[in-house]
């Protein structure tokens, strides 16, 4: 859970929850419930999310080796030539 919430791939961590707990709480608002033009375009946010949600179980799982002696990132970072 670590190294979702603070590894590389946290922003995508990030923008998976904000895509799918925090967008879909707008349907409490009535007049957003039922609008077309605004369900269309949460539910295009919410379709994002869920795409991010696959991303992340398998990018994440996958970025490192079983063997913890060779966990190292492997993202070059900004400034690293």
């Amino acid at each position: 859970m670590w190294n979702r919430l603070h590894g590389p791939y946290a922003v995508s961590y990030y923008a998976l929850l904000i895509c799918n707990y925090l967008v879909p709480q707008v349907l409490w608002i009535r007049k957003l419930r039922t609008s077309p033009v605004a369900l269309f375009f949460i539910s295009g946010v919410i379709l994002v999310g869920m795409w991010l949600e696959r991303f992340i179980i398998v990018v994440v799982s996958l970025h490192r080796d079983f063997l913890t002696s060779s966990w190292a990132c492997t993202i070059p970072r900004a400034g690293t030539g």
